[in-house]
């Protein structure tokens, strides 16, 4: 069979004129099967939940949501007056996001309320950034500066936080995660942010970033055994020249001397009459060019407004002279002292390299929180320190064995974008510009393309995604997946019509139904009067499950119906286990 890397979709006849998710509409779904979802969106979509279930649309203050599995769409905000944001739901339809600048959460029931503060009153600042699998924890930063925290003495200017799920469903106030109150430096960082969760809720992992915004590391958050959480940050080995003197911030910085506490009543009076003449030129100026400049800047002749005929006058302008040469004297220690600080730190950090993880899809971790994959930027060849140029290479923590390697890539002067890491240390990336996303098995010294990669796994996928009339006018967008390699999910964009396409599939789907090849059965579903009629199986254990993976029934098989009641509208997934033979089949239930 004849290969197309480029990409999987067909051409989409549609514009972007709406700003909400077009879904509600049939001809929006292009294909909808429990192991393969297509379907055409007429808005930017932003992402979805890992199961591929929810998808939404989150800017400018709006938000759109679409659960696709009951074709139910949610929209939110006006971007003036009301002002929404959502940055992630899970697979049950928790989001997290914040609501008129405050941190707060939304469910499909309950719609959006709004998450506690901190246990010492704080509730401005905060946002969310991810939740837990299992919705009983979320992460997100308490900005500082919101709550007036802006000094050295002071936490970083953006601290990581948690919020816990209570037994009986509600929020607890959020806790403070670790965070340095100095970077390398000396210097108050500006942020440590946790991003992401393993499955189990035992690592967190994001970055934290230094003053300067320059110098980035990953970090983790590990669980002890007391259920806190102890901070590391990653690859400070591979950043920082051991050997080299750590740089030290000069905090002696001097003030300048006010002029004018140095003056009298009357002097004042007339500086300030002409400081605020000489504003209003300058303003006028600015208006009509054809005015001429102000020649007289009162703040460039402090010593005409001392009253130098009386003695009183000469002192207190010789006090302010004295002060400005101290502040002078002052101000050059301490340039000398920023000098050495600045040359410090360029010996302290490596400077061919650095954490390209600015961007806060640029960290992935592991679901089983073992790995964490980050965009590491290198020096290019041929290129000196004076002319830098970076390229984003991926590089690999293994949080149980200590180890951050480089996995060996084709293209190794190309920047890369890791969308995920899988359980076993496995990346999947896009090479910037290139239309095909790669799998990097653990190990090996070449990557593979994604539709390889899935026709490996199951040549009924690779069948789905090849006769989708494939178009090197598609961008296949950043795929993810999770830990097991078996889930993946993306958004493809057309580059002519500017349109958008959201698909998900789950090989693990795929390798299920495929057993009913084999079945020695001959077995007849029907749905009627509320109740599935199963012929040809005598005894055995019935499950249904919806189109998410979840079992909404598990009962047994005793030659009787099984009552639905209870089961909304839409596809379902039946598997019948029994001692010869697993059976599974898809009915379509019209609603009880």
């Amino acid at each position: 069979m004849k290969k197309n890397y480029a990409t999987i979709f067909a051409v989409l006849a549609f514009s972007l004129c709406s700003l909400a998710i077009q879904a509600q509409s049939s001809d929006g779904i292009l294909k909808d099967t429990p192991e393969f979802f297509m379907m055409q969106t007429g808005a930017i979509p932003y992402w979805s939940s890992p199961n591929g279930r929810f998808l939404w649309f989150s800017d400018q203050g709006k938000v759109t949501i679409y659960d696709r599995i009951k074709d139910q769409t949610w929209e939110y905000g006006d971007g003036e007056t009301e002002i929404y944001l959502i940055a992630k739901i899970n697979n049950d339809g928790l989001g997290g996001g914040s609501y008129q600048g405050e941190a707060a959460y939304w469910t499909p029931e309950k719609g959006w309320n709004l998450l506690p503060g901190s246990k010492d009153g704080v509730h401005k600042g905060a946002s969310v950034y991810n939740i837990s699998s299992d919705g009983k924890m979320i992460v997100g930063r308490q900005e500082n500066h919101a709550v007036g925290k802006v000094t050295f003495a002071d936490e970083a200017a953006r601290v990581p936080i948690v919020w816990k799920q209570k037994s009986d469903g509600t929020w607890d106030e959020y806790d403070v995660l670790p965070a340095y109150n100095e970077d390398q430096g000396g210097r108050i960082p500006q942020a440590f942010d946790v991003l992401l969760i393993s499955e189990d809720n035992s690592v967190l992992s994001g970055r934290y970033i230094d003053n300067s915004g320059y110098y980035s590391f990953p970090i983790v958050y590990t669980r002890n055994d007391k259920g806190e959480y102890d901070l590391k940050i990653c690859g400070e080995e591979w950043m920082i020249n051991k050997d080299a003197k750590k740089p030290v911030y000069p905090r002696n910085m001097p003030t300048e001397p006010d002029v004018t506490t140095f003056m009298n009543d009357k002097e004042l009076e007339a500086y300030q009459k002409d400081l605020k003449a000489f504003d209003d030129s300058v303003s006028a100026y600015i208006k009509d060019l054809t005015l001429p400049y102000p020649k007289y800047d009162p703040k460039k002749h402090y010593q005409d407004y001392f009253d130098t005929e009386t003695e009183e006058g000469v002192t207190r302008w010789n006090n302010y002279a004295a002060a400005y040469q101290e502040y002078g004297d002052k101000a050059k220690v301490y340039n000398d002292s920023l000098k050495t600080y600045n040359k410090d730190e360029e010996a302290y950090f490596k400077q061919d390299r650095k954490f390209s993880i600015g961007a806060v899809n640029y960290i992935r971790m592991s679901d089983n929180g073992r790995y964490v994959a980050v965009n590491a930027g290198l020096l290019k060849s041929g290129t000196s320190l004076a002319d830098i140029k970076m390229y984003a290479q991926p590089g690999l923590f293994d949080l149980k064995t200590g180890e951050f390697t480089f996995p060996v890539i084709e293209d190794v002067e190309a920047d890369y974008r890791i969308n995920s890491v899988l359980n076993d240390g496995s990346l999947l990336y896009k090479p910037d510009g290139k239309y095909i996303d790669f799998i990097l098995p653990k190990g090996a010294t070449s990557h593979i393309p994604l539709e390889d990669y899935i026709q490996e796994k199951c040549q009924e996928a690779y069948e789905d995604l090849s006769t989708m009339n494939i178009n090197d006018k598609y961008d296949l967008g950043y795929v993810q997946c999770d830990g097991k390699g078996e889930k993946f999910y993306s958004f493809a964009y057309n580059t002519e019509i500017k349109g958008y396409l959201y698909w998900c599939m789950d090989l693990s789907l795929y390798a299920s139904v495929s057993i009913n090849e084999n079945s020695e059965e001959q077995v007849k579903l029907q749905v009627s009067d509320g109740a599935l009629n199963i012929r040809g199986i005598e005894t055995g254990q019935v499950a249904l499950y919806n189109l998410s993976g979840q079992l909404v029934l598990n009962t047994s098989l005793e030659g009787n119906p099984i009552p639905l009641n209870g089961l909304s509208k839409g596809v379902y997934i039946v598997k019948i286990n029994n001692d010869k033979n697993t059976y599974i089949e898809k009915i379509l239930v019209s609603g009880i």
